[in-house]
């Protein structure tokens, strides 16, 4: 500071009052008081959107668990419709939040919390997957995670189920038709395994249904045509809110590995232990860091311990019905 030259005689003073530790509300109250200007706190938006940088996009604040987090972007992808999922946990601004900044330059992607790099990497995806992790964290703070599946879930009369796999897979219409029809919607992208007892802990996102998935589900969500379309990595989605929601539930009674297959008559296959953990291996299922033995050991007693089933389906009333079946089987 003793390098630069100060011209506006204003500035100097109040650099002169706070080196000498005069309180900011106390130089703030004398210039109110001296040019009579009403001497109010300044709004947490304005505070705020002074920290935006070049092509940065406030993506807004929100609420996961106790914690404020404003989100600030410069990747393209990343943007205030990506967010848009998290609409139900909408933060008031507050000049507490933490500040999550997300960026890319030459050196690849980089997250950045409160100023304090915490991740660099080369691929956008794992960006979204460290991203995500601090979410889920901040959602679930007392919570030990033994694992994080690339899932959705849904739960009914305090049993769960447990549906991993691709985003492309028919995952959440399934889900959609079945919060429809009796069941409670827990999480539709990143779901916790507590390590204490197996609950599932989910991210706290809105059911992103792509356009192919609109007009099969009118019907049950009349609202549905109305929500904007909005861009999600390249593909337009509206969100969707069921109207019964979880933020947790008990150890799911099944898993569930749903395949859309045009034309096909709905069957439900059960599955080995290994062939469950080989399709998890694939994407869907990460190991809490640090990976140890007895990390492993748990997760396959949790994979040998719960039912799991390849539902492969055109007709989502028939797939229901299955599931259901299925569900009250494992009582």
């Amino acid at each position: 500071m003793d390098r630069l030259v100060i011209i506006d005689a204003t500035a100097t003073l109040v650099l002169d009052l706070l080196k000498a530790g005069v309180p900011q509300e106390e130089i703030a109250g004398a210039f109110a008081e001296h040019f009579d200007l009403p001497n109010v706190e300044p709004s947490c938006e304005a505070s705020a959107s002074s920290s935006i940088e070049g092509d940065e996009i406030d993506c807004g604040a929100w609420r996961f668990g106790d914690e404020d987090v404003r989100i600030v972007s410069s990747v393209p992808e990343l943007a205030r419709d990506y967010f848009a999922r998290f609409a139900h946990e909408v933060a008031a601004p507050s000049a507490q939040a933490l500040q999550l900044r997300l960026s890319t330059d030459s050196d690849g992607y980089r997250l950045t919390l409160d100023g304090e790099s915490r991740w660099i990497g080369d691929t956008l995806p794992d960006l979204i997957a460290r991203m995500n992790e601090l979410f889920l964290g901040w959602e679930h703070p007392d919570v030990e995670l033994l694992a994080r599946f690339h899932a959705a879930a849904v739960s009914r009369d305090a049993r769960a189920i447990l549906l991993p796999g691709s985003s492309d897979a028919g995952k959440s219409t399934l889900v959609a038709y079945l919060s429809g029809h009796g069941f409670s919607y827990l999480g539709d992208d990143l779901i916790g395994l507590s390590a204490h007892d197996w609950s599932l802990r989910p991210l706290p996102t809105l059911l992103s249904l792509k356009s192919d998935s609109w007009k099969i589900l009118e019907g049950l969500f009349p609202e549905l045509p109305d929500r904007p379309i909005l861009r999600r990595q390249g593909s337009g989605v509206r969100y969707l809110a069921p109207t019964a929601r979880e933020r947790s539930s008990c150890a799911p009674a099944m898993m569930l590995f749903p395949a859309y297959a045009p034309d096909a008559a709905a069957t439900l296959a059960k599955l080995t232990p290994l062939q469950t953990i080989t399709r998890l291996h694939g994407s869907a299922m990460d190991i809490e860091a640090p990976v140890t033995e007895a990390k492993i050991s748990e997760i396959c007693r949790f994979i040998k311990s719960t039912p799991a089933y390849e539902l492969r389906y055109s007709d989502l009333a028939e797939a229901s019905k299955l599931v259901e079946n299925a569900l009250d089987a494992h009582v």
